[in-house]
């Protein structure tokens, strides 16, 4: 080969690198999660200092049972701890789930609704498990140590004797992947929903969106809160949700198969709305969510 007919020979295509299909980091968000799981933790470790935690149980079995939320009592206690709690409690949580709602439909597009699925139970259903048959009772068992309970195999006849499963703080991971599965369902149904709801809401009108989510969140919340109190905790096995929080607003009824059953039509809504910013349009056209969401919170660009 001579010197002349390479440097005749035309450019070769290069294969573009694997990281350009990746979907794009934003660190803003990172940031974001972080400080969330840091509020998580927070909120969780001063539990145990709050100013109106419940005295310590005579034992797990004993009504009402409330050590699954306060596990560890200190008698110390301090009112700031209760401003924290409370602040917390309003938004942490939800907003948690928001965050996750905003990537699923991305994730929806460029993986498929089985692979999607499968990929979240692997990354959620699974530590669930864990959490729940292995950590929890790991946890839960200083409780049953502060009841003034000795010993592996009282612990246990309790545990056995609760009628459920507590999972702990490991709840939200199982609701996520139902919510998941339920965003799944749908897309596989009717894959273009998403673009649909983001013609309908679209264009370049942040507050629009932000107050009809308000209003949406409003009316599945406000009167779920009277009916069963803002409290109230419903489960089977190791799946607890919090009823107020999860259910449709049409109820009347306390019992929680009932409640389940409006929990999953609501889970719906609250999916869809969640997955629409995302969702966005085809073509050249720029998403409307991501440009205002840029400026509010800086995303690189």
């Amino acid at each position: 080969m001579t010197a002349t007919s390479v440097l005749t020979r035309s450019p070769q295509p290069t294969t573009p690198p694997l990281t350009a299909t990746r979907p794009r980091y934003s660190v803003s968000m990172g940031y974001l999660r972080a400080f969330l799981t840091l509020l998580v933790v927070a909120h969780h470790a001063a539990l145990a200092y709050h100013p109106f935690a419940p005295p310590i149980s005579a034992s797990l079995t004993v009504q009402p049972r409330i050590w699954p939320a306060f596990p560890v009592v200190d008698p110390q206690r301090w009112n700031g701890f209760a401003w924290l709690v409370s602040f917390n409690d309003i938004f942490f949580m939800a907003l948690l789930f928001f965050i996750s709602g905003v990537f699923v439909w991305p994730s929806l597009e460029r993986k498929g609704a089985r692979r999607f699925l499968r990929d979240r139970v692997i990354r959620l259903g699974l530590p669930f498990m864990v959490a729940a048959a292995l950590i929890a009772p790991l946890a839960y068992y200083p409780t049953y140590l502060q009841t003034g309970g000795r010993g592996a195999a009282g612990f246990w006849q309790q545990w056995r004797s609760l009628g459920n499963w507590p999972a702990g703080p490991a709840w939200f991971v199982w609701v996520l992947l139902a919510f998941d599965g339920i965003a799944a369902a749908l897309f596989l149904c009717a894959p273009r929903w998403g673009d649909k709801l983001s013609r309908i809401f679209g264009g370049r009108r942040p507050m629009v969106f932000f107050t009809l989510l308000v209003c949406l969140s409003a009316a599945a919340y406000v009167p779920l809160a009277v009916v069963f109190n803002p409290f109230r905790w419903s489960s089977f096995g190791p799946f607890f949700f919090q009823t107020s929080r999860g259910l449709k607003t049409t109820c009347s009824t306390s019992s929680w198969e009932r409640a389940w059953a409006r929990m999953a039509s609501i889970a719906a809504c609250s999916r869809q709305m969640a997955n629409l910013p995302a969702a966005g349009r085809s073509g050249r056209e720029r998403l409307w969510w991501p440009s205002a969401w840029q400026r509010a919170w800086a995303w690189p660009p």
